[in-house]
């Protein structure tokens, strides 16, 4: 099944924050219109979230945040409603605001998110509470839509390779959230940026072998030494211990044989089906997420 639309500005907007993350203080601004772009309301992301997000009194909401300043910088409260539409609403239209000009960045940071004297730690804690919050509830949101999609299409795959998403960017989303005091998750959110990459760009062989990879990097958090401990002795349940039991023989195999044997005369290289374990790995992340969130 090939990618839909949607998902795929999605992931555009994913590589765009990034770059917002990254930026200084002297190109976050560009940085942040690139971000914008993807999503402004007449893309495909913002004609679909026209649809679901309701109409809310962004200026009421704003005034009244900026009421809550108090006698120190960087006091004033962004009180966000409990309501996940709600909250993106106002989020969209805040973010709309600063790339249009009309509210400050800098004096955003300094009356919301200040850290220190410094741009750029005001402007990382500006990122990490409202944008990747808004992002990971904008995709949230459109979820129901990606997967009707993905449904629609999927009778245009029986002749194309499969090429979709191998990770779930909802899974993404949800990992970069968890903050773990325990475990550092940068390797396990790259691996699956790059199982994804390598999925989608047909790169089979570097599907086979990050998959093994990964399966080998996670046991800790499950209080076990091998990936073979979890599939065996992991209390869970039965549909994820046979999802385990699947990546740790059949995906480790194939992993196995396509780095470990040497060239002869002869290949048969790996299609998208051989080494699409996507379903299992899914069921792995979604059990990481639930022990650490």
């Amino acid at each position: 099944m090939s990618e839909t639309g949607l998902t795929v500005d999605l992931h555009e907007a994913k590589d765009r924050l990034e770059e917002v993350s990254m930026a200084s203080h002297q190109n976050i601004d560009d940085a942040l219109k690139r971000y914008h772009y993807v999503i402004r309301p007449d893309s495909l992301v913002g004609t679909e979230l026209a649809k679901v997000l309701p109409n809310t009194d962004f200026d009421k909401w704003y005034e009244d945040a900026k009421s809550t300043q108090g006698g120190m910088v960087g006091s004033a409260r962004l009180n966000w409603p409990l309501d996940t539409s709600e909250r993106v609403s106002l989020q969209y239209k805040l973010l709309t605001n600063i790339v249009e000009g009309k509210i400050n960045l800098i004096d955003f940071t300094f009356t919301f998110t200040y850290e220190d004297n410094n741009f750029d730690a005001n402007n990382a804690a500006f990122v990490e509470r409202v944008l990747y919050q808004f992002h990971n509830d904008l995709i949230r949101i459109l979820k129901p839509v990606i997967e009707e999609e993905k449904s629609s299409s999927s009778s245009d795959s029986i002749d194309k390779p499969d090429n979709s998403s191998f990770v779930d960017p909802i899974r993404i989303a949800e990992l970069k959230s968890i903050d773990s005091l325990e475990f550092d998750l940068s390797r396990i959110i790259q691996f699956c940026n790059e199982l994804d990459a390598a999925y989608r760009n047909q790169s089979y062989l570097a599907v086979a072998a990050l998959t093994r990879a990964f399966i080998d990097h996670v046991p800790p958090i499950f209080n076990c030494k091998t990936f073979a401990e979890v599939a065996n002795n992991y209390h869970g349940a039965k549909s994820f211990k046979g999802s385990m039991k699947h990546l740790q023989t059949s995906a480790r195999s194939i992993g196995d044989a396509h780095l470990h044997t040497a060239i002869r005369k002869k290949e048969a290289l790996p299609t998208a089906t051989q080494i699409n374990f996507s379903n299992d790995v899914d069921v792995l992340l979604s059990e990481i997420i639930r022990l650490l969130k």
